[in-house]
């Protein structure tokens, strides 16, 4: 449980640096795209359980 409050802390910092950044890394405006955002969560869903194994 405590991993996936670390997890979320990590990820709302990342998003929180990438809308200050000037040149960021990740677009967010990409996920306003709703086909993208769903092939994204499709894909971690599908990837991750393989690269724990």
């Amino acid at each position: 449980m405590s991993l996936l409050v670390a997890a979320g802390v990590g990820l709302a910092l990342f998003i929180r640096s990438q809308v200050k950044a000037a040149s960021p890394l990740v677009r967010l405006s990409l996920f306003c795209n709703l086909v993208l955002t769903v092939g994204f969560a499709m894909s971690a869903m599908m990837c991750d359980p393989i690269l724990i194994l």
